[in-house]
């Protein structure tokens, strides 16, 4: 998108993301990392059962394949402690989740899809970042982040042959 700028009124261009979330296959390894595009270090909350990345899987004939989501079954404390909340430099990226791809099969996190049929697929990983709100484990008060970014994320997809 093109700059304007006019003698009396300063230049306006849209804002670049504060992070961004880059999904890549490297060898049998698939990996979602957070990227902080931001000019100073920033939080972010990532927990694998309470707010974790997330990935869609659509087969070759444009299918979503649903997966299994242990959360559902699965007991844990929900709780977003104040202790998992991390910060990340300026120009920083931390890896989220690195997993292997096999014939037949994907773990991803919580997600889970077995009996793939042989092909290719096509994967995006998702980040929900809206949690903000934390207890401190200890002393049990409650807080929240007022300066921490909260949206949605989404990668570019990435071909998968499983």
């Amino acid at each position: 998108m093109t700059r304007r700028c006019f003698l009396f009124f300063p230049c306006f261009a849209p804002s670049a993301p504060m992070f961004t979330l880059e999904l890549r296959l490297a060898g049998s390894d698939l990996t979602a990392t957070l990227h902080n595009r931001g000019k100073t270090a920033q939080r972010y909350f990532h927990h694998a059962m309470i707010q974790p990345v997330t990935l869609t899987l659509v087969d070759s004939s444009g299918r979503t394949v649903k997966p299994e989501d242990r959360r559902e079954i699965a007991k844990f404390d929900n709780t977003p402690y104040k202790h998992l909340y991390q910060t990340l430099a300026p120009g920083a990226a931390v890896t989220l989740l690195t997993t292997p791809v096999s014939k037949g099969a994907l773990r991803w996190g919580p997600l889970s899809w077995g009996d793939l049929a042989p092909g290719r697929y096509t994967a995006t990983a998702h980040l929900d970042h809206q949690i903000h709100q934390w207890v401190d484990r200890e002393t049990k008060q409650t807080g929240s982040w007022s300066d921490l970014w909260r949206g949605s994320l989404t990668s570019k997809p990435v071909t998968l042959n499983i």
